[in-house]
């Protein structure tokens, strides 16, 4: 049969390459979509309030690590010239990393249903086997390219920060426990001996209780902050971690046949990824204390700010004029200043 003849139905005409990835672009996307664009540009507004900058995942935990392991250590603020230039190498080396992405496919398009239908089929230039069993006509050069790029791709955005997150996530939270214990043993000594002594004879144990106490409410707002690094550092291991343990395989074992249950395994995964980007707002608010109450400041401000602005507005100018005589204009005034 000549395949200009040849009709399909509408389910072999579906883009999706299966039931599960039709089921998660159509009803599961859209609305996660929305709530992951929402919810980062609401996280990137408390992140950039107050003089405040948003900074990767690694340098967080980074600095964190020296902030708590040495307390007395300064950390110093890059001037803008140099931020914009480390952002503009960043996004470099980002677009080096995913361009290879633009010619790793080769697709082939066909002409069905008396030129009605049209079919596209995309080959992934590594692999050996192609289109009617014929030679691969990528170049040997760019076929190297694709796939080493696509090795440091998995190794440099996944892999290799997942171990840095791990360990600087172990080195923080022990050095937090490690300030605890010492703090709190240091308190409970000087209590007891307040206890024993009385205040009388040690006229500066109040003082250094004072300051131990001082320093335990550090503590624990350290503690909070290495919760809430704690939590996106989780989240970002669990929703990135199988897709590079997939990408490894597909690199490791090119030509492998896979089962049927591969690409829904490939599609979970990289499902898995998107669904991790949407997920940092609620990380941030259920780990963050102060993250909920700078959000709620910003959107009073951003949503009340005007009608506050008019209100307070008409209030004084209601109170400024009043009578004409002076004592009527004080005793407004002071009315004022008590509301």
């Amino acid at each position: 049969m000549d395949p200009a003849f040849k009709c399909f139905s509408d389910d072999q005409l579906r883009l999706s390459g299966s039931q599960l990835e039709h089921f998660l672009n159509t009803v599961i996307f859209p609305p996660l979509c929305a709530f992951g664009i929402v919810g980062n540009t609401l996280t990137i507004m408390v992140l950039i309030s107050n003089d405040l900058m948003s900074r990767l995942v690694v340098g967080v935990c980074f600095e964190r690590v020296i902030g708590v392991r040495s307390p007395l250590h300064r950390l110093a603020a890059p001037s803008k010239r140099r931020l914009v230039a480390g952002l503009l190498i960043l996004l470099s080396a980002c677009a080096a990393l995913t361009c290879y992405y633009h010619v790793s496919q080769q697709c082939f398009m066909k002409v069905f249903c008396h030129d009605t239908q049209w079919i596209a089929k995309c080959v992934d230039i590594t692999s050996n086997g192609w289109q009617a069993n014929s030679t691969n006509p990528s170049s040997n050069l760019l076929r190297q390219y694709v796939k080493w790029m696509r090795a440091a791709n998995v190794a440099l955005v996944i892999v290799i920060p997942l171990v840095f997150l791990v360990v600087l996530n172990t080195m923080l939270m022990y050095y937090v426990k490690k300030r605890s214990f010492f703090l709190i043993q240091n308190l409970s000594k000087l209590t007891r001996r307040m206890q024993r002594e009385g205040q009388a004879k040690l006229p500066f144990v109040g003082t250094l209780f004072r300051r131990h106490s001082d320093q335990l409410i550090q503590q624990k707002m350290e503690h909070r902050v290495a919760v809430t690094v704690c939590a996106v550092v989780t989240s970002f291991t669990i929703t990135q971690a199988p897709s590079a343990v997939v990408l490894l395989w597909r690199f490791m074992w090119t030509d492998w046949q896979f089962v049927d249950g591969w690409y829904d395994l490939e599609v979970t995964t990289s499902f898995l990824v998107i669904f991790g980007k949407c997920l940092n707002f609620v990380v941030f608010c259920l780990s963050s204390e102060n993250f909920r109450q700078k959000l709620l400041v910003i959107l009073r401000a951003r949503c009340g700010g005007i009608s506050e602005e008019k209100r307070c507005h008409s209030v004084i100018t209601t109170y400024t004029r009043c009578d004409s005589k002076d004592s009527r204009i004080l005793s407004a005034k002071k009315s004022f200043q008590s509301i």
